[in-house]
């Protein structure tokens, strides 16, 4: 998400980055945070992986980062899709 958009957030968000990546730096994800912050949004997160470049490479980084995916799906969108088709 540009930072330009941040005011235009509305579903939840959840920001994974890794602080050595050399290709998208890390702190325009925590510029985004914090404009996010300044904006008052809420359900945004962040998640920083302090030996992780662009594309992961760590086993427990992977597994953390797609826990938390999970987490947001069944927290945020499994529950809507039950919700419309009755379940």
């Amino acid at each position: 998400m540009p930072i330009e958009y941040a005011d235009q957030l509305q579903d939840p968000l959840l920001i994974e980055h890794g602080v050595v990546d050399d290709n998208v730096m890390a702190s325009d994800s925590i510029r985004l945070y914090q404009r996010l912050i300044e904006l008052h949004k809420q359900n945004f997160w962040m998640s920083l992986y302090p030996v992780e470049r662009h594309g992961f490479m760590h086993a427990d980084s992977w597994h953390d980062e797609y826990q938390r995916i999970v987490e947001l799906f069944n927290t945020y969108v499994k529950p809507v899709k039950d919700a419309v088709v009755g379940n």
